[in-house]
């Protein structure tokens, strides 16, 4: 973080360029332009690319508003040249639907990290539309209005409000509501009309893991003591991207600068053998994850001597220190200090130093260094604004020297979006698998590994972390940024349990696992080919693949 004296030098500096250049900046355009030249290699270039779309544009007069809009241009104009797009997950857009007209629709209020009450019933409210609308255009559920004609029959699983239940005694239904768990062992189904006590002792489940508060379809009957009798529970279908994109009518809801799908398709034949690698656990404090790491770098580096460019996008997820690592400075009464506050100890001490060496790392290795994009996904135990989701990117005070030798690196935030080619790309960091088995209400089926249950949860529920806001705390009008509505091409669920892949209704899904084990995974763009790879010797690579067809 830039002190006081150097945040006055730099707006007098920025304040002379635009100035010379006939341009006026606002007070609120010039903080954020103080704030973003921060750590760039070349702050100059960087606002003279931004002075000449100005110019271009006949702005003389730069609000923050429309600074920021330029600046959302010019990194999508970057991304078509480059290839990959980063987007924040503050950056998400905000969707609001309209039972009315039954569609979704962009809300022109921002949202806000510390919003009224009211907004928390939104959130669920929100996620119900979601699924609910998504299920209304499935074939399973669309209403039949026309009895005994030939295209409908078999068509008997519309659903029904809790409310109209009444009356409907001993009638088999199907109905769609949140799970939810009022006492110990007493279960409820709940939608946006009534709640009712749920008996599902008896119902067969399909793949996922249901948790207190995802959403779910129950087929059963009312009984006459007002308890619904499930005989099935299962999971909202999920619906193909293709027909989700198609029912938002071109809007976008991915965030960022929407790349021109012509130069997006030549960019991706182009590159047919570029990747993104994904890393997870990357503890830069332990031996044996920074030997792995070494070793991976080492093997690109040789395959781009041999002619074999290194993948344009590399991630790293944290944690970025080892459980050891944090207890050995907070057990050695340590306090986790603030960012304006002194790196030079406790927690962010220690990840500054731990960074410093993740810079010297990559300064051996200039191929990967010049011609791959880093992009850093904070984990669930990194300093930062405490644990709810999304967590902003690591602090900047922390990461100066490797932003000195690693000019490339992109502090991203979790999740996070990524366009790499013409492919759209979600990464989370957390600990996915433990969270969704310790708040499951019923045991999930056999016959599936847990990330395949994982993954068929969070696709069905189109969101990323359907847990309970006890178990993990969301920012309330910051959960559509972490909906998975359209499912995106490739999905990083990256978490502490061993690596794993599976596609789950073209959407690949993979788990790097540990690098402390050795483990990291690969996607690549052209060929939509996801691996689970392994760093054995000197970088050696062991993979499995999973694989879908480009749609």
């Amino acid at each position: 973080m830039a002190s006081g004296e150097e945040s006055r030098a730099t707006r007098v500096w920025l304040q002379k360029q635009f100035r010379t250049s006939g341009l006026q900046l606002d007070p609120g355009a010039l903080s954020y332009l103080v704030d973003a030249v921060q750590g760039l290699h070349d702050p100059e270039e960087y606002i003279h690319r931004i002075m000449d779309e100005a110019s271009a544009g006949a702005q003389r007069r730069l609000t923050l508003e429309s600074l920021e809009g330029l600046v959302r241009r010019l990194d999508g104009a970057r991304a078509q040249t480059s290839g990959t797009q980063v987007i924040p997950a503050f950056q998400t857009p905000v969707l609001e639907y309209d039972p009315i007209r039954k569609q979704f629709h962009a809300s022109p209020a921002p949202p806000r990290l510390f919003p009224e009450a009211k907004s928390k019933i939104a959130l669920y409210v929100n996620r119900y539309h979601l699924v609910h609308q998504r299920l209304r255009r499935n074939r399973l559920f669309r209403p039949t209005h026309w009895a005994g004609v030939a295209g409908a029959q078999g068509q008997e699983c519309e659903l029904t409000e809790l409310k109209a239940l009444l009356g409907l005694v001993g009638q088999s239904k199907y109905v769609l509501g949140f799970l939810s768990q009022p006492r110990e062992g007493e279960y409820a189904l709940e939608d946006l009309s009534a709640r009712l006590p749920l008996d599902i002792q008896d119902a067969e489940r399909t793949p996922g893991l249901f948790t207190e508060n995802s959403i779910v379809v129950a087929e059963g009957q009312l009984q006459p003591s007002g308890r619904f009798k499930a005989v099935a529970l299962g999971m909202p279908p999920p619906e193909s991207r293709a027909a989700s994109i198609e029912a938002l009518q071109g809007l976008v809801t991915f965030g960022g600068s929407e790349p021109d799908a012509k130069e997006a398709a030549a960019w991706d034949a182009s590159h047919p053998d570029d990747a993104t690698l994904l890393l997870s656990d990357v503890w830069l404090d332990d031996a044996c994850a920074m030997a792995n790491l070494e070793a991976l770098l080492a093997t690109l580096a040789e395959a781009d001597a041999s002619s074999q460019p290194p993948p344009s996008l590399i991630v790293l997820c944290g944690d970025f220190l080892s459980p050891a690592g944090r207890r050995a400075v907070v057990g050695g009464g340590a306090a986790k200090t603030s960012a304006a506050g002194g790196a030079g100890g406790g927690l962010m001490g220690e990840c500054r130093r731990a960074f410093d060496g993740l810079g010297r790392l990559l300064a051996q290795f200039p191929a990967v260094q010049e011609k791959s994009t880093l992009v850093l996904v904070p984990g669930p135990e990194d300093v930062g604004l405490g644990r709810a989701l999304p967590h902003p990117g690591l602090p900047r005070a922390v990461l100066q020297g490797l932003l000195s030798a690693a000019p490339n690196t992109i502090v991203g935030s979790n999740p996070c979006r990524l366009r790499h080619g013409s492919c759209e790309l979600v990464v989370l960091r957390s600990n996915l698998q433990c969270l969704l088995r310790g708040t499951a209400v019923v045991p999930p089926m056999p016959g599936s590994t847990p990330f395949q249950h994982a993954v068929a949860s969070v696709a069905q529920q189109s969101h990323l972390c359907p847990v309970p806001l006890e178990v993990q705390p969301i920012h309330w009008e910051h959960d559509r940024a972490l909906w998975l509505y359209p499912l995106p091409h490739a999905l990083f669920l990256a978490d502490s349990a061993p690596a794993g892949h599976h596609v789950y209704d073209s959407c690949v899904s993979l788990n790097p696992g540990s690098l402390v084990q050795g483990t990291y995974c690969s996607f690549n763009p052209f060929t939509r080919l996801g691996k689970v790879c392994s760093v054995q010797g000197k970088g050696e690579w062991q993979s499995q693949e999973a694989a879908v067809e480009m749609d």
